[in-house]
C-alpha cells in the first residue's frame, strides 16, 4: 500500500517523492489522546479523525521536531504538525480585466459633435 500525506492539499507519496528527497511519514499518535487532538485541530479538517495507518509527511513539521536515533532522523515523541497551507490561504489570481472594445455609444458622439 502506498504511503500518503493525509494533509489537505499535500500531493505527497512515496511514488512520486524519491527517498532521497528527504521526505518521510510519520503516523498519528494514538496512544496519546492530547496530542492526537492536537494534530487534528491544526489540519483544520473538522469532525474527522485519523485512522490506526493514517500519515502525515514530515514538509508539516518544523526542522526542530525532528531528532536524530541510531544514525536516522526520526520524529520526536512531543511533535506538533504546524507547517499547512488551507485552500483559503493559498493566494488566488486576480480577476482577468475586461479588455473587451466597449462599443462606442454613436448617439451620445453624434450630440457631442453638434454641440460644437
Amino acid at each position: 500500500m502506498p504511503l500518503q500525506c493525509s494533509a489537505q492539499g499535500c500531493k505527497y507519496h512515496d511514488k512520486t517523492i524519491p527517498r532521497e528527497k528527504g521526505i518521510t511519514f510519520h503516523r498519528f499518535p494514538h496512544r496519546d489522546s492530547n496530542r492526537l487532538w492536537i494534530w487534528v485541530m491544526n489540519m483544520n479538517v473538522g469532525k474527522w479523525m485519523p485512522k490506526a495507518r493514517t500519515l502525515l509527511c514530515s514538509r508539516h513539521f518544523t526542522p526542530d521536531n525532528f531528532e536524530m536515533y541510531k544514525g536516522k532522523t526520526r520524529l520526536k515523541h512531543t511533535a506538533i504538525p504546524t507547517i499547512f497551507v488551507f485552500p483559503e490561504d493559498i493566494p488566488q489570481p486576480p480577476e482577468p480585466e475586461d479588455n473587451t472594445p466597449k462599443r462606442k455609444n454613436l448617439f451620445s458622439n453624434c450630440l457631442y459633435s453638434m454641440a460644437k
